[in-house]
């Protein structure tokens, strides 16, 4: 046995190896080791929250600078010298930094633990061998995203902030459309035998025709192709512009346009404006959301060819914020901002 006994502590370079040897050191010599391996864990604990406290510090950094990105674009937004195409494009940018954040915020982990999210209010961080809340860290953590920020609604102020920058929409009646076509035609018709443009007057009093209906409906039409449709007219009635081909254009250019963007019927309109009123209305717990943003962005597909361009970008843009691909956008604040914007541009 003592034999035994020397070759294990010859072996281990330990004096005691077992109860035999020592019984009440074995128990303090275990106790040590457990304690001493505990303290490695919760040293590899700490490490860990270092690491997850540099994560979460990292990615609060890169809100932070977007954030100082959206404060300077704002600024420069507030610039008189912007044209509406400036406008559109510092609007884009400030829309795709606020999904930025979203984004951070959503994906924003550490061992698989969403950090900014507001999944996780707090984390705690075993620093002791043994468990003791009183001396565990806690690491709290914000939820960081656009809506808990405030600022999921949030556009660029001036003119880029709302819509309304253009004429109010109204849409025209079918039936003057419908003349408007007609006399159209009739320009087009022309070919200069009697009574079809053959003579000067017969030539005026056709385009005079075509312009009485044309006016009826030009509200209800595409800005780009009413200035078209206007330019002819005028270089008809200019000078020596009175000849049967300027006044057979003036309908040919009216009927390509309305080919492409046909004149937006009053019901038409009020049609988007019962949709967007939907989504404004939306009470904080209504389920069919959706729905109604689907309904709304078919009417609203019908007539923006009729509306301001200006206008068009914004409501779309909150309809994609409204759609992102993650779901993140799929709120009742988000839907009501759509309909507010259509509201205030017809």
């Amino acid at each position: 046995a003592k034999m035994s006994n020397a070759m294990d502590r010859l072996s281990s370079g330990k004096r005691i190896n077992n109860a035999s040897d020592d019984a009440a050191g074995l128990a303090i010599a275990t106790r040590m080791r457990a304690r001493e391996s505990g303290l490695g864990v919760a040293a590899n604990n700490t490490q860990d929250g270092i690491s997850l406290i540099r994560t979460t510090d990292s990615a609060m950094n890169s809100v932070s600078n977007i954030l100082l990105r959206m404060r300077d674009l704002a600024n420069q937004s507030a610039n008189g010298t912007n044209t509406d195409k400036n406008q559109a494009a510092l609007d884009k940018e400030f829309s795709a930094l606020k999904e930025q954040i979203d984004y951070i915020s959503k994906n924003t982990e550490f061992n698989d633990k969403k950090l900014l999210d507001g999944s996780n209010k707090s984390i705690a961080i075993q620093t002791l061998d043994s468990f003791d809340k009183s001396k565990q860290i806690q690491i709290n953590l914000a939820d960081t995203s656009t809506t808990a920020l405030k600022i999921a609604n949030l556009t660029i102020a001036d003119a880029g902030s709302t819509a309304g920058s253009g004429t109010a929409l109204t849409g025209a009646v079918a039936a003057d459309i419908t003349k408007a076509g007609t006399e159209a035609g009739k320009l087009v018709a022309l070919d200069g035998s009697a009574g079809k443009g053959d003579t000067k007057g017969s030539l005026v009093t056709s385009v005079e025709a075509f312009k009485t209906e044309f006016d009826k409906v030009k509200g209800s039409m595409n800005s780009s192709d009413v200035e078209k449709i206007s330019a002819a007219i005028e270089k008809f009635e200019t000078g020596s512009g009175t000849t049967l081909d300027n006044a057979k254009e003036i309908g040919k250019i009216y009927e390509a346009a309305v080919a492409k963007n046909a004149p937006v019927a009053t019901t038409d309109v009020n049609g988007a404006k019962t949709a967007a009123d939907a989504l404004s209305n939306l009470a904080l717990n209504a389920t069919d959301a959706d729905t109604k943003m689907d309904t709304f962005a078919t009417n609203f597909n019908t007539i923006k060819h009729a509306m301001s361009a200006d206008d068009v970008e914004k409501i779309s843009a909150a309809i994609d914020n409204y759609n992102k691909v993650d779901g993140s956008g799929k709120t009742i604040e988000n839907a009501r901002a759509v309909g507010a914007l259509f509201s205030a541009a017809i």
